[in-house]
């Protein structure tokens, strides 16, 4: 597991990595008011990085739609 989190900054934009899988996912607000109503965050989450097990299984699928 990589555990890095990916930032942008006012000179440089978010830049996922290659061949990253992402998906959606939410990160808690550390604010008062947040943590009260429960607000988070949109936040993409890399759950893996492709392979050749996973490029074969996304051709399969592209095939049976």
């Amino acid at each position: 597991m990589n555990e890095k989190i990916y930032r942008r900054t006012k000179e440089i934009p978010l830049i996922i990595p290659e061949n990253a899988v992402v998906v959606p996912g939410s990160r808690a607000i550390d604010t008062p008011f947040a943590k009260k109503n429960h607000v988070a965050l949109y936040a993409p989450i890399i759950i893996k990085y492709r392979d050749g097990k996973s490029d074969a299984a996304t051709v399969l699928e592209e095939s049976l739609r």
